[in-house]
């Protein structure tokens, strides 16, 4: 009964992240004619909004909505060293795939099928040099200690616990962008405990298990290796 409940609380803790993570803010564009969504831009930030810097690096959905007749619309950066636009892979013709590629900021314009811009907003990126830890379930907010990079964690043993790993932005997680996460090591007790958690998505940066016996050092890197994150979690 105990175990049956616990499942559910975990479901039920990580469907209303996920569900608050896609929440998305609209931002209407100078003109007013279309209106710029934004979408799956890394879990770590608990919801898309435009009023945030895009990380360099970080990727996201935008789709374009609002009253521009029959006309066929994509989406362009006015200045394509800050910003690359493809097509999304959802086969949507109104999303599109964005990636900031150099720090600054530019217009991301709707564009007719002519070449005129319907409307456009301005979005700003930001660069980052390092990783941090946001938790989520039974992990105080703050390290316990950081040492030379090396984050100190106190976690309930046996207790399940999940945090997300994002781009040191400033501490109001201040950015978006999805970035892809690789694990570089970890106990094996650790990556039997991440194992058995389905929610878990090291990819994501999204990490999950009932933490186990004993002083377990984890590193979590961005998927190129050019960025790491060492944690030390101490079972109490």
């Amino acid at each position: 009964m105990k175990k049956n409940a616990y499942v559910l609380a975990l479901s039920l803790s990580v469907a209303a992240l996920f569900l608050l993570s896609a929440c998305d803010f609209k931002m209407v564009g100078e003109q007013g004619v279309v209106d710029f969504h934004p979408d799956d831009c890394g879990p770590y930030t608990l919801g898309c909004n435009f009023d945030k810097p895009v990380v360099v690096g970080g990727a996201l959905e935008v789709r374009l909505d609002g009253n521009f007749g029959s006309s066929e619309l994509s989406l362009r950066p006015e200045d394509s060293t800050i910003f690359s636009v493809k097509s999304s892979e959802t086969g949507n013709p109104t999303r599109f795939t964005v990636e900031a590629v150099g720090v600054g900021g530019t217009h991301l314009m709707a564009v007719d099928e002519f070449g005129e811009t319907v409307d456009q907003i301005f979005v700003e990126t930001a660069s980052f040099d390092g990783l941090r830890l946001r938790p989520f379930t039974n992990l105080p907010s703050e390290p316990e200690s950081d040492v030379d990079g090396v984050q100190t964690f106190r976690v309930p043993q046996a207790k399940v616990v999940s945090f997300f790993v994002g781009p040191d932005v400033g501490d109001e997680w201040q950015g978006m962008g999805k970035l892809t996460f690789q694990l570089l090591s970890a106990s094996e007790e650790l990556k039997a405990a991440m194992d058995a958690e389905e929610s878990n998505s090291v990819e994501d940066g999204f990490l999950v298990f009932r933490m186990p016996e004993g002083t377990h050092n984890l590193i979590v890197a961005t998927a190129d290796g050019a960025l790491e994150l060492e944690l030390v979690l101490i079972a109490e």
